[in-house]
């Protein structure tokens, strides 16, 4: 995978682009039908949600399979993030690399 930054003309950073190669299958996979919505792990249901016909709110149900590709985050981890939206990006981006349930699959992708 390759990153780089994504810049206005003034230099401003906008985001992180994700060009990713050799990952042919994500491991969260997302379904939509209308308002409902299905969040699938390696072919197991994690969460199924509806939306409300005038979207003004989502009922969703979790299962049990479900468990985060980004771990908890410790305090002294945030402070030394903070203010800073390029190293959050960076971060994240490194959390969806390196497990095997991430969304990411090949293609570019724009973490803003």
């Amino acid at each position: 995978m390759q990153r780089s930054d994504v810049t206005r003309a003034d230099g401003t950073w906008v985001g992180l682009s994700l060009d990713v190669q050799s990952r042919h299958q994500p491991g969260l996979c997302v379904f939509s039908a209308g308002p409902r919505l299905l969040v699938s792990r390696l072919s197991r249901p994690v969460l199924l949600a509806v939306a409300d016909e005038h979207l003004q709110g989502v009922d969703f149900w979790r299962t049990d399979e479900y468990r985060s590709f980004v771990p908890p985050l410790r305090a002294d981890a945030a402070r030394a993030l903070a203010g800073s939206p390029e190293r959050w990006a960076q971060r994240f981006a490194q959390h969806l690399v390196d497990s095997p349930d991430s969304p990411l699959h090949e293609g570019r992708w724009l973490l803003s």
